[in-house]
């Protein structure tokens, strides 16, 4: 084959010189099997960091761009590259946006609500569960493409969420309301609430857990005011209902969530738009 088609091209650099060595090897003739049960072991070498950059979103480095510009112009010249550029910038340019946002409250079962509506054939949840965009300063910072990107991989029929229970933080995260209504003037929110007593020593556990606080639950009340405030359900939500209006906001209580789940996940995708018979809870 390689005295055929020659060696592959050394003027890409990591990518896409492997797709034009077999476009090369298919035009004179050969055929391309995969075989999906081979394996290769890497005994020596090393990766770039593009899977892990895209994984966090981040940007791509300027020699993935060059070769994939390389391996367009060669393959289908200048009006395959253009064409290329611009579907890719539609694409960026239609990026969806999130649909709805579960705002709160900590240790009150969000990530389960989270879960099983990523489970859900007709919602795309975002991975990370919580990016806290909106509300933390050094994750703003790195603004609005990295954040819809979150979403990029959703299909055109899924409504688009995330789980971000900072979001329900007053007072310590003051600028989330006024980013958020920035950006998304119209969105659908749900507030999932949980006995302000048993979510706050559930809150204690789980900073006590993480040698956060190191002290016992009755002097971390008098000592974090962040145990009493997060549990202060309409001092937290009050904001929101100014905001975007009550009509845009559903309440999901842990106790009904926990006992009869199905109707609740059913109350969820109603309130979003979703058919309930299309929504089935998946036990673990």
């Amino acid at each position: 084959v390689f005295e055929q088609v020659g060696l592959l091209d050394d003027g890409f650099f990591m990518y896409f010189e492997d797709a034009e060595f077999c476009h090369r090897v298919r035009k004179v003739g050969w055929k391309i099997l995969n075989n999906p049960d081979a394996h290769v072991v890497h005994l020596r070498g090393g990766s770039s960091p593009l899977k892990e950059q895209t994984r966090l979103r981040k940007r791509l480095p300027l020699y993935y761009f060059e070769s994939r510009s390389r391996y367009f112009y060669q393959i289908y010249g200048h009006s395959g590259l253009f064409l290329a550029n611009m579907l890719w910038t539609s694409g960026a340019v239609t990026t969806r946006k999130p649909d709805f946002i579960i705002i709160g409250a900590m240790k009150s079962a969000t990530s389960t609500l989270h879960e099983q509506l990523a489970l859900q054939p007709d919602f795309f949840m975002s991975t990370p569960k919580e990016p806290f965009y909106f509300s933390d300063d050094k994750v703003f910072s790195r603004g609005r493409d990295w954040y819809l990107n979150l979403f990029s991989n959703a299909e055109p029929n899924q409504l688009c969420g995330e789980s971000s229970t900072h979001y329900t933080k007053l007072p310590d995260y003051p600028d989330t309301i006024r980013r958020m209504k920035s950006e998304l003037p119209k969105i659908k929110l749900i507030y999932v609430l949980r006995h302000p007593v048993e979510r706050l020593i559930s809150h204690y556990i789980h900073q006590w857990s993480q040698n956060v606080f190191r002290c016992d639950i009755n002097e971390a009340i008098d000592r974090y005011d962040e145990l009493v405030n997060y549990s202060r359900y309409a001092y937290q939500i009050q904001p929101y209902i100014d905001t975007y209006g009550r009509d845009n906001i559903l309440f999901v209580f842990n106790e009904a969530l926990r006992i009869r789940p199905q109707s609740e996940l059913e109350r969820v995708a109603k309130f979003l738009g979703i058919a309930p018979h299309r929504v089935k809870w998946q036990e673990s």
